[in-house]
């Protein structure tokens, strides 16, 4: 009686999400700072360091490589479809924005095609769709009167979820500094992808970014200055998100940012949002 209820106990006292946790990073980087503080150039070279502490492959695919004057194109998704017959452990996302997010019926007509064609053209790889299933809420934590409207949005959607298999709701920090306004976004789209998650039995794996975005652009590229996350923010980040749930990350960063001082953000692995990735995987023992 003693070690059953001592097995009770660990139970209640572990955390409910002991699954594991993947991180798929599409971060095109020119430079880093590697383990030892040493800055190595090459966009390649930083791709790899990520793999190497643990990282996924994925492939997100922009609407040029999939639509023609904004239709699926079955030449380059049959081209797609190929190549996940080659690398089938490669994830494909679907980033498609054509239309207004707010009203699906300028959107999601295409999405749905795209993936019909994905799927009749014989795509091996798992795929999910960019911000669609749930909608992004743009960084906001939603007051209570605006769920309802939010939920509904979503109710829209939920014929994507018969063509995915995982969910990839948008959760990129923004400004957003407080610990508890960005827990509470993650609950939101976290509530809601749990709902269409739980009814098809699919994965959920949120965008997020390595870096503070803010209201501010860069007059050459159009880009809004960034300022990368710290080791602990991100690890804090990261350990939350796989407690409400999520089998993992999409680490998303573009490769036209600067920072505020004119320079490309850097991935370090000594002090910043990399390091915090790495000792993340590390801990957590991330597959």
């Amino acid at each position: 009686m003693k070690i059953k209820l001592l097995f009770i106990s660990l139970a209640i006292l572990l955390p409910l999400n002991s699954n594991a946790f993947t991180i798929y990073s599409f971060v095109p980087y020119r430079y880093h700072v590697d383990k030892y503080g040493k800055k190595v150039d090459g966009y390649s070279r930083a791709e790899q360091a990520l793999y190497e502490v643990g990282t996924k492959k994925i492939k997100v695919l922009y609407e040029n490589q999939f639509l023609t004057n904004k239709q699926p194109d079955v030449e380059k998704i049959k081209k797609i479809v190929e190549d996940t017959k080659k690398n089938p452990e490669i994830p494909i996302s679907f980033d498609i924005e054509v239309g207004n997010d707010r009203k699906p019926e300028t959107v999601l007509p295409i999405v749905l095609k795209t993936l019909k064609l994905y799927h009749y053209l014989g795509g091996q790889a798992k795929v999910g769709v960019y911000s669609l299933l749930p909608v992004s809420t743009e960084g906001e934590m939603l007051s209570d009167a605006r769920i309802p409207g939010y939920q509904l949005l979503n109710k829209k959607y939920e014929p994507i979820a018969e063509l995915v298999d995982f969910l990839s709701p948008v959760i990129y920090n923004y400004n957003i500094r407080d610990p508890r306004i960005w827990k509470k976004i993650i609950d939101i789209n976290m509530a809601e992808s749990h709902k269409y998650a739980n009814k098809y039995n699919l994965e959920i794996y949120p965008y997020i970014t390595a870096s503070y975005y803010f209201p501010e652009k860069d007059p050459k590229t159009g880009m809004r200055y960034v300022e990368p996350l710290t080791d602990i923010e991100m690890r804090d980040r990261l350990l939350y998100f796989k407690q409400k749930g999520a089998d993992g990350v999409i680490l998303w960063e573009s490769s036209e940012t600067r920072q505020k001082n004119g320079s490309k953000p850097l991935m370090d692995f000594k002090s910043n949002w990399a390091k915090g990735v790495s000792d993340f995987i590390q801990k957590n023992n991330s597959k």
